[in-house]
């Protein structure tokens, strides 16, 4: 699952940002995350971050529950 639009916030874990993320929607997967690209510091835009996720059900759940 990719996300985009999150920012990047240096002092805070990824994995915890998306958890709060999954929390708004009401669920709370087991993820793992990773930022894709390089680190631009001045250009200002957030990276795409790719969520792993345990089941391609928890995937459709949580995409059912972000409409």
């Amino acid at each position: 699952m990719m996300v985009v639009g999150l920012p990047e916030e240096a002092n805070k874990d990824l994995c915890d940002q998306m958890a709060a993320v999954f929390q708004e929607i009401g669920e709370k997967p087991r993820i793992e995350a990773t930022r894709l690209g390089k680190e631009k510091k001045d250009s200002g835009k957030a990276r795409p971050v790719k969520v792993t996720l345990n089941s391609s059900t928890t995937v459709s759940q949580i995409l059912v529950n972000a409409k």
